[in-house]
């Protein structure tokens, strides 16, 4: 009996929770291995990563397909593999190299017809579509709250949340130090000596620890 690996993903939480979750593509992998009469290795589960080809999940199963330990990939769908048109193909064409067969859940995955290959490719575009106008609209969606001076993610060095739990205030002893580290920096000292300058006065960062020269650069780069 020829053997498989299945591959099960979700990007986030809220899409475990609101679509397929990896409890059921799990599910449905394990019976379209069945169906089809293959023995079924493991399924690689990739909670919380995004759909590209560095992610530990996929660079896993693309390890086991180089090294022909499988002669086929079982997932739900194109999309819980990767997203986007390059790294679809860039993928599938891996898989051909090594003469391992994908099997989809749900929709069959011809390459080998004009009209399959027309329709994987659709796939393809329809899936990074999808990923594009999710970046664009939380890239509007930040650029909205920061306008209206609400957090959008970790809270700037000289700010701080204010009592309404929204909106950002300034953050008196933070902006003064921050000006101190400036004025330092512009009249040439160096990070070095900024950094042990900082630690010998007793200040420490944020998380209440000692500077490092890191924290520093990281600090005039903003």
């Amino acid at each position: 009996m020829e053997r498989a690996v299945g591959f099960a993903r979700v990007s986030s939480g809220r899409q475990a929770r609101n679509g397929i979750s990896l409890e059921d593509q799990q599910v449905a992998i394990a019976g379209k291995a069945a169906a089809e009469g293959l023995e079924l290795a493991e399924i690689i589960v990739a909670p919380g990563e995004t759909a590209d080809l560095k992610q530990p999940g996929i660079r896993r199963l693309i390890g086991m397909v180089k090294r022909r330990e499988v002669s086929a990939v079982i997932f739900y769908a194109l999309d819980r593999l990767v997203r986007g048109v390059r790294n679809q193909e860039e993928l599938l064409e891996i898989f051909d190299a090594a003469g391992v067969t994908p099997i989809c859940v749900v929709f069959p995955v011809d390459r080998e017809t004009p009209e399959g290959l027309f329709m994987v490719n659709v796939h393809g575009s329809a899936n990074q579509y999808w990923r594009d106008k999710i970046r664009y609209l939380t890239k509007r969606a930040l650029a909205r709250k920061k306008a209206k001076g609400e957090r959008t993610g970790t809270v700037p060095f000289g700010y701080q949340v204010g009592a309404n739990g929204v909106h950002l205030e300034k953050h008196t002893g933070e902006r003064r130090l921050l000006s101190l580290i400036r004025r330092w920096r512009n009249r040439g000292k160096t990070l070095r000596g900024i950094r042990d300058e900082l630690n010998r006065r007793g200040y420490v960062t944020r998380r209440g620890n000692p500077w490092s020269l890191t924290c520093v650069v990281n600090l005039l780069r903003k």
